[in-house]
């Protein structure tokens, strides 16, 4: 299902593309700078999957909507858990898939008017589920690059490996483990790439060896946590315990604002943080009534949030309060009082917050919608 926002609420526009087998996962392919295009890989256990790649082409009717074209299907083996585009080389994606016996991930290059992908590697050394694969968005393999980088989290560990020039063989730079539960998602942060975030399906009690960071809570249980890691110094830096009361099933970084992050969970809550202090969300939505299965921020408008759930709908959001474009309170009055600076401070937080509202509702997806994308 692909949907189209414009200015007026009223007439935001859905258009549906079939796949003949269901489908878990969905990515744009981010280095393709002009047209709207995405990767979709399908999920049967008994037939033969495919990789479809589809331009969306916005119109300027009335109605608002747009057409959606197929591109290419290509083949792929086995059950496609989740795709990673390049972010500077169109024709390459990794995806995760399910062989029956193991989780494998595996580095695709696409051919214009063939079916056929190219193996060019597979990142070996995994445990159990491999649940994200994740580029340097700094990054990315290009024809000329000497080399790029990509973050994997499996069950226990978090990775980075490394690939040569002409992406066809990689080594692992590092390891850690994150011990305590099993990781359900991990993402790494666009701004600070050597940051990497994982979200668990258990309380971060068991964790002992690393810093929780600044306002963390070290872990008394009770809930599903979020972690972060420095892969420069291989330490945890901060612990969000008890970030969802049941597991955390997506995390993303806002793209254009340093250290705000965007997490949702079991809970059906869609919560926004601040991981300099991690204290308290700073912003907490009952988001679906079910499972929140993906939340992403737009890329060039991170005040538009779109969130997805087991409830068979997706959510669309206006969230000033915690988007780039935020009022500053760095314009207030160093000389006025405490008290009055303190007054200041709160309306222009109350003003900046009550702009926050839900945009839209979507309601035509028939089963659990397991992943969105800009």
């Amino acid at each position: 299902m692909f949907y189209n926002n414009n200015n007026n609420s009223s007439n935001n526009t859905s258009a549906v593309y079939g796949l003949t087998a269901k489908a878990r996962c969905i990515t744009t392919q981010a280095a393709e700078t002009v047209k709207n295009r995405f990767l979709v890989g399908s999920f049967s256990l008994r037939e033969d999957n495919e990789v479809h790649l589809i331009e969306v082409k916005e119109n300027h009717h009335h109605d608002g909507g747009g057409d959606i074209s197929l591109v290419n299907i290509f083949n792929h083996p086995c059950e496609i858990w989740s795709i990673s585009a390049s972010p500077t080389n169109a024709s390459l994606f990794f995806s995760i898939y399910n062989t029956g016996t193991e989780f494998k991930t595996t580095l695709w290059k696409m051919h214009e008017n063939n079916p056929t992908l190219t193996d060019l590697v597979e990142l070996k050394g995994h445990s159990g589920v491999i649940r994200s694969v994740v580029w340097d968005q700094t990054q990315g393999a290009t024809e000329s690059s000497s080399s790029s980088s990509v973050m994997t989290v499996d069950e226990s560990y978090l990775r980075i490996f490394d690939l040569n020039s002409n992406s066809s063989s990689a080594k692992s730079t590092a390891e850690i483990n994150v011990s305590s539960g099993k990781n359900l998602v991990g993402t790494m942060d666009p701004i600070h790439t050597c940051i990497a975030s994982v979200g668990t399906s258990d309380s971060s009690s068991s964790s002992s060896s690393s810093s929780s960071g600044s306002g963390g809570s070290g872990g008394s249980g009770g809930g599903c946590c979020i972690k972060g890691f420095d892969f420069r110094s291989g330490k945890q830096i901060y612990t969000i315990d008890k970030a969802h009361s049941e597991g955390v099933r997506d995390i993303d970084y806002n793209p254009n604002k340093a250290y705000y992050m965007a997490s949702c969970g079991d809970d059906g809550l869609v919560k926004f943080w601040d991981v300099r202090n991690t204290s308290e969300a700073l912003k907490t939505i009952k988001a679906h009534k079910h499972w929140v299965w993906s939340v992403k921020f737009n890329r060039y408008h991170d005040q538009l949030v779109i969130s997805s759930s087991s409830d068979h709908t997706v959510q669309l959001w206006n969230l000033p309060s915690i988007s780039s474009n935020r009022p500053s309170l760095d314009g207030l009055d160093s000389s006025s009082s405490s008290s009055s600076s303190s007054s200041s401070s709160s309306k222009l937080k109350k003003a900046s917050k009550a702009e926050d509202l839900p945009i839209k509702t979507f309601e035509e997806h028939e089963d659990s919608v397991y992943s969105v994308a800009w």
